[in-house]
């Protein structure tokens, strides 16, 4: 069941990665054809990534004399070829140029983000393998230490009963002392490194399972929040507080369908593909959204939304 989150959501953190085949584009391919071409791409990655934090917005604060001087200075770079990259993209409807500032068509596509948990849980997984290496690597030196000095001992013991054949029995039972403890430690090696070894499968398991997790929507409200996010020409949804009161009533489908898309696992429903189809929902098949959310007498498109991913992971699962 979708449960309403008390603390704070987790952060987020954005950056910038190459969409597939984003080479093969042909406006790619026009931009990489005129003068400095290649420059201009590496330029546009840089303004891309100067706006990642902002939906994709360069806000123009009139510091000069125009924007493009501005995200040279932002960006570090030459004036003149920002300004020539900027009328390439704009030529391309790549960009947007107002009084206000600069708007990237296709800041979407490349803004990826990560939450704070699942680098902090990166993080701890490589203090682990670090630290569970050094044990390894102490455990081995330690192990190398008793054989050494086991070698060094029956070797004395040989010596030893060359030279005087009166203590052969004497040297014969500290050879056999010897030798069982040098077996007694490896064993206790060998047991330690299969302990370790059961610890670590466990480890990475339980941090498997965290990542797993943090690439999903961790509850109903930050569905809602992708919703409004990404579909921003569709009917607002209502917020959650509100659903769960009237759950028993005027919201109680859209409710269920919440609890549903969130409680789907194996595997479960990733953020990436909630982003997918809200944005699909907002741009080419909005008319199509639209139109059955109405023939449904859905209070937003949202629902009819929700519906149709547990639709399509029904199908999948009888496939």
């Amino acid at each position: 069941m979708a449960n309403k989150k008390e603390d704070k959501k987790d952060p987020r953190y954005n950056w910038i990665h190459i969409p597939e085949n984003y080479f093969d584009r042909v406006k790619t391919k026009i931009i990489r054809s005129t003068e400095n071409g290649n420059t201009k791409i590496v330029l546009y990655f840089k303004m891309l990534d100067a706006v990642k934090n902002t939906d994709g917005f360069f806000l123009f604060q009139h510091a000069t004399q125009s924007v493009s001087e501005e995200i040279a200075i932002q960006i570090n770079e030459d004036a003149e070829l920002v300004k020539a990259t900027l009328d390439t993209l704009s030529n391309l409807e790549l960009a947007e140029i107002s009084e206000d500032g600069c708007y990237f068509d296709e800041s979407e596509q490349f803004v990826g983000t990560i939450l704070e948990s699942t680098l902090r849980v990166q993080e701890w997984r490589a203090k682990e393998k670090a630290r569970k290496i050094r044990e390894a690597k102490q455990n081995e030196t330690h192990c190398n230490d008793t054989k050494q000095t086991n070698v060094a001992s029956e070797t004395n013991s040989n010596n030893t009963k060359q030279g005087n054949v009166t203590n052969e029995t004497e040297c014969n039972n500290s050879m056999l002392q010897e030798k069982q403890t040098n077996v007694t430690s490896e064993t206790e090696c060998n047991t330690e490194k299969e302990r370790e070894k059961e610890e670590e499968k466990e480890i990475d398991k339980e941090i498997n399972n965290n990542c797993a997790e943090s690439d999903c929507p961790q509850d109903a409200e930050e569905v809602i929040e992708m919703y409004h996010t990404y579909c921003p020409s569709l009917t607002k949804a209502p917020e959650f507080e509100e659903i769960i009161n009237r759950s028993d009533g005027k919201y109680k489908g859209l409710y269920e369908k919440l609890n549903n898309v969130i409680a789907i696992n194996n595997p479960a429903v990733t953020t990436n593909e909630f982003k997918t189809v809200f944005i699909n929902g907002n741009g080419q098949f909005k008319e199509a959204v639209t139109k059955e959310t109405k023939k449904k007498g859905y209070l937003c498109e949202l629902e009819f939304l929700l519906e149709s991913i547990a639709n399509s992971r029904k199908k999948k699962a009888t496939a």
